[in-house]
C-alpha cells in the first residue's frame, strides 16, 4: 500500500510540477491556458460562421464543444506520446517506472482541460442553455475520454523510443483525425457508407455524446460509447503491457 501511495504522490508531483514549469516558462502565467484556447476557438469560429458550415441557434455551441473536446485529446496525445522519449536524461540518473511520466503528463493535460471546460460551461449558460441532471453523465464520458487518451498517447509512448519515424505518423495523424471528427459537421447527416467510415474513429461517439449531453440532457447512442470503452480497454491493456516489458529497456536505447 504504501508503494501505491508513493507512486501516486509521484505522479501528482510531477504533474503539478510541469504545470508550473509552463506557468513560468511565460509572462502571463495561468491566463495563457485560457487565451490560447480562446484564440484558437474565435479562429475557427469565423471560419465557421463565414462559410455558414451549420446553421441552426445551436451552431455555436455546436462548434466549441467539438472544438475544446477535440483541443484536449490532440494536446494530450502528443505531449503523452513524448513523455517516456523527453525523460531520457532523468532515466539516466535514477529509476523511476516509465508510466509515471505518462500518468503526469497526461494528468497536467486533464487540469489544463478542466479550467477551459469550466469556461466552456459558463459560456452555455450565458448563451441561454439550461443545466438539468444529465450534465452528470459528463463525468462518464469524461472519464472514458481520458484513458481513451491514455491508451493513444501510452501505446506511441511506448514504441516511439524503440522507431523515432512514429513522430510523422503522430502529427499527421493527428491532422487526419481532425477533419474526420465530426468537428464542423454533423456525422448522422451523412450517408450510411460515410457513417460507417467515420464512427471507426473513436473521437466521434465522444465528441457526439459531449454533444448530447450539453445540448440536450441526454446520451443517444450508448451502445457507440461501450465500443469506444471495449476499444479503449484493448489500448490500455496492450499500452501496460509494453511498457512494463520495457520498461527497464528504455534508458538503453534512449540517449541521455
Amino acid at each position: 500500500m504504501k508503494k501505491y501511495q508513493q507512486t501516486l504522490e509521484t505522479i501528482l508531483f510531477r504533474s503539478s510540477s510541469e504545470m508550473r514549469a509552463e506557468v513560468a516558462a511565460g509572462s502571463m502565467g495561468m491566463f495563457i491556458w485560457i487565451l490560447e484556447p480562446l484564440l484558437y476557438l474565435s479562429a475557427f469560429y469565423i471560419i465557421f460562421a463565414a462559410l455558414e458550415l451549420r446553421g441552426g441557434k445551436d451552431a455555436v455551441p455546436f462548434l466549441l464543444i467539438g472544438l475544446i473536446v477535440w483541443k484536449w485529446f490532440a494536446y494530450s496525445v502528443y505531449r503523452g506520446a513524448f513523455s517516456i522519449w523527453s525523460a531520457a536524461a532523468t532515466m539516466q540518473q535514477i529509476y523511476v517506472p516509465k508510466y509515471i511520466f505518462l500518468f503526469s503528463t497526461l494528468l497536467s493535460g486533464f487540469y489544463q482541460f478542466l479550467i477551459v471546460f469550466v469556461c466552456l460551461i459558463l459560456f452555455l449558460l450565458l448563451y441561454g442553455i439550461e443545466p438539468n441532471w444529465g450534465w452528470l453523465n459528463l463525468t462518464v464520458v469524461i472519464f472514458l475520454q481520458f484513458f481513451l487518451i491514455m491508451g493513444i498517447a501510452g501505446l506511441f509512448a511506448a514504441l516511439l523510443p524503440f522507431a523515432p519515424d512514429l513522430q510523422v505518423v503522430i502529427s499527421n495523424g493527428l491532422t487526419l483525425i481532425f477533419f474526420m471528427s465530426g468537428i464542423f459537421f454533423d456525422v448522422s447527416s451523412l450517408s450510411e457508407y460515410y457513417q460507417r467510415i467515420l464512427y471507426l474513429n473513436p473521437m466521434v461517439s465522444i465528441i457526439e455524446t459531449y454533444r448530447d449531453i450539453l445540448l440536450t440532457g441526454h446520451i443517444h447512442n450508448w451502445s457507440s460509447l461501450g465500443i469506444v470503452a471495449i476499444v479503449t480497454i484493448i489500448l490500455n491493456t496492450i499500452m501496460i503491457y509494453l511498457i512494463c516489458k520495457w520498461d527497464k529497456v528504455y534508458p538503453k536505447v534512449l540517449p541521455a
